[in-house]
């Protein structure tokens, strides 16, 4: 419950800011790559953390609390064992820009595809549905950009695919 109460935190905060306040524009498409740190359950049937890798672009000119733009990201995790995680998101994202700091949230679908080794046997599930994001980043001079996210996105097969995310990448 505190995830969400956290969520609901950060998306209030962006949505008091309200304003799109960065002394530059940076460049519309970014590509970022980090690490995916999942769920309790979902470690235990992976691994202790996964990769990311995102793609998007952003726009200059305001959405409805900043930046808006289009979010492309992948979340993986796996083991020695044949178990994995994959989680495939697009979703629309709007950024508040305070100078080069952003708080941001995004929505929209996750094709998540999940197999594991359980008792009754191998278990294959995947399936398309809503989920959303929360974001803080960090713009250094523009061009190179940190991100931390926390991505809701459900559970499939029982296991829960939800995760937080810590990536570096670049505008261009």
């Amino acid at each position: 419950m505190t995830t969400t109460h956290s969520l609901i935190g950060v998306a209030a905060l962006a949505l008091c800011v309200a304003t799109n306040v960065h002394a530059e524009s940076h460049r519309p498409f970014y590509l970022m790559g980090g690490i995916d740190y999942l769920t309790a359950d979902a470690r235990e049937l992976t691994t202790k953390r996964g990769i990311h890798a995102g793609f998007g672009y952003v726009s200059n000119e305001s959405g409805i609390i900043g930046s808006s733009g289009v979010d492309l990201d992948w979340r993986h995790a796996a083991n020695d064992h044949g178990n994995r995680i994959d989680s495939f998101s697009s979703c629309y994202s709007e950024r508040a820009y305070i100078d080069q700091l952003y708080l941001g949230f995004g929505i929209g679908s996750v094709y998540n595809r999940v197999e594991i080794q359980d008792p009754a046997g191998r278990v294959r599930s995947h399936s398309w549905r809503p989920m959303g994001k929360a974001m803080i980043g960090y713009a250094i001079g523009w061009d190179l950009i940190v991100e931390a996210g926390y991505y809701y996105t459900g559970k499939q097969s029982g296991v829960n695919t939800n995760g937080i995310t810590l990536s570096a990448g670049v505008w261009f």
